[in-house]
């Protein structure tokens, strides 16, 4: 289960993604790729601010707070729109 999660998420990323191809129109109307990426990254900003030693500096935690406070989009939400996928 690990396994078919882990490659999931990548396929998602973009890695090996022809592996879906000709399921991505189907599989994107019914998951958004950007409220994903979007709600992901609102919980690990989320679990960080929990207290300095869930988000310290270089953690990714951290590194996406800074960038949602500077403009309010992470680097994350900006591959996802400029990614294999598209959006």
């Amino acid at each position: 289960m690990t396994y078919l999660t882990y490659e999931g998420v990548w396929i998602d990323f973009g890695r090996n993604a022809d592996l879906v191809a000709e399921e991505q129109g189907e599989i994107h109307a019914a998951y958004p790729r950007l409220e994903m990426i979007s709600n992901l990254a609102d919980e690990v900003i989320a679990h960080g601010a929990r207290s300095e030693t869930a988000a310290p500096p270089y953690a990714l935690a951290y590194h996406l707070a800074q960038e949602r406070k500077a403009d309010g989009v992470t680097t994350m939400e900006r591959g996802v729109v400029n990614g294999p996928w598209g959006e």
